[in-house]
């Protein structure tokens, strides 16, 4: 990335459809972005084409992990491994 990278599509609303497909039941990436699409394109007027928007996600697969690492200090799974996400 450049000092100049100003993107109009930013990285919080690609990993924000993303979760809020993930709440609405849509499991996959490509149904989550579909839902945005035909219900909720006038929150995201830059929505990029889905390749380009799959694209985006998949390089911010690291965040992921980092905000499971903080939801796990404040929930009590007995059952999951710290390590393993």
């Amino acid at each position: 990335m450049s000092n100049n990278y100003l993107p109009s599509f930013t990285d919080q609303e690609v990993m924000t459809i993303y979760l809020f497909g993930i709440l609405q039941k849509r499991f996959t990436v490509k149904d989550g972005y579909g839902y945005i699409v035909n219900h909720w394109l006038d929150w995201f007027p830059c929505l990029p084409s889905y390749q380009a928007y799959n694209k985006r996600l998949n390089e911010l697969y690291w965040q992921f992990e980092v905000i499971l690492q903080a939801l796990m200090k404040h929930l009590c799974y007995k059952d999951s491994y710290a390590d393993i996400s």
